[in-house]
């Protein structure tokens, strides 16, 4: 944009004032008919939406207290352009933005948590309220093998796991450390063959929201 000025850019997508002119927030969004109602300022509010779904955190300059949880790039992209090619017209406004990424989320998701941080993503730039906090922690237990049982190399875990709202995933430790991660039932783990003979503590975590 100034290309003698290392860093410059635009538009800011994950802190839209710095421009100088695009909110990141709805209530402060422009109101005016220049540039068919300020659609180019206007889309830092869902610009930065974006930003906090896909990284996680929170609004840049703290307009709002709601904690985003992260759902990476990939995911993230695949649910805004869904929305965008098969749900928006050129009419959409931002509050029919979020249903229909919302949507997308739900469609798309490899877990049932997408959605409620589509929601949270959308309610941190002020589009709409937040989900109802979620106060429950998961249930989750190991159903299979039992408790001091002995097993052969190559063993299946298999895990029980209910929350609510949503579980976002499921970790398999072992002694300690994170030896898988699943993200959508059914949530059974093969036990890598190359674990030495002996005990070890198996443990599983479930996440919810």
């Amino acid at each position: 944009y100034t290309p003698n000025t290392p860093g410059d850019a635009l538009r800011y997508m994950d802190n839209p004032t710095r421009d100088g002119y695009s909110p990141d927030n709805y209530a402060e969004r422009l109101q005016i008919t220049d540039d068919n109602g300020g659609v180019h300022g206007n889309s830092g509010i869902s610009n930065l939406a974006f930003v906090l779904l896909v990284e996680g955190g929170k609004h840049p300059r703290n307009k709002t207290n709601i904690q985003v949880p992260a759902l990476g790039i990939d995911l993230a992209g695949q649910i805004f352009h869904r929305a965008l090619t098969t749900k928006m017209t050129p009419n959409t406004n931002l509050a029919q933005a979020r249903t229909a990424i919302e949507q997308s989320a739900q469609e798309l998701s490899p877990g049932p948590c997408a959605k409620p941080a589509t929601s949270r993503a959308f309610a941190a730039v002020g589009v709409g309220a937040a989900p109802a906090p979620d106060t429950v922690p998961p249930t989750v237990a190991i159903t299979s093998p039992a408790n001091n049982a002995s097993v052969a190399a190559g063993f299946q875990v298999q895990v029980d796991t209910a929350d609510e709202t949503c579980i976002s995933k499921v970790e398999l430790l072992v002694d300690g450390s994170v030896v898988e991660t699943k993200f959508e039932g059914p949530y059974a783990f093969t036990m890598p063959t190359t674990i030495a003979n002996g005990s070890h503590d198996i443990v599983v975590k479930s996440y919810d929201t």
